[in-house]
């Protein structure tokens, strides 16, 4: 795992929520705006679990197969989590839609934004 890259995703997932909540706002206002900067905050959260997970099994504290118990978990509550912010809580669809385009924008951009490390031929 490289600790840099996730790093990296994290921030990225984080700049792209205030991005895409700017977007929204610039699009269909402040309703839409609060949407998008929950799902963006939600995202960003998705992101740091997957990565805390991570870090978990790289460290031995979770089987692998415990991680995809874990990580099914994780999905559930997400899901759970989108559905009540949409439907009890009265959160913009289309904000929360755009906001949530934080995760895909933040792995692609933080993927984009790190350096590759050095191999120890290259060196």
């Amino acid at each position: 795992m490289n600790p840099h890259l996730t790093q990296r995703i994290v921030l990225a997932t984080l700049a792209s929520a205030v991005l895409l909540t700017g977007l929204a706002f610039a699009i269909w206002g402040a309703t839409a705006a609060l949407g998008a900067a929950v799902a963006g905050g939600i995202a960003a959260a998705n992101w740091a679990a997957i990565r805390l997970l991570s870090v978990r099994v790289a460290e031995g504290r979770i089987r692998k197969s415990g991680f995809m118990v874990v990580l099914a978990f994780k999905s559930g509550v997400l899901m759970l989590l989108c559905w009540l912010c949409i439907t009890r809580f009265g959160i913009d669809f289309n904000g929360f839609t755009l906001g949530m385009g934080a995760l895909v924008l933040g792995v692609l951009g933080g993927s984009a934004l790190t350096p590759v490390p050095k191999t120890v031929e290259e060196s």
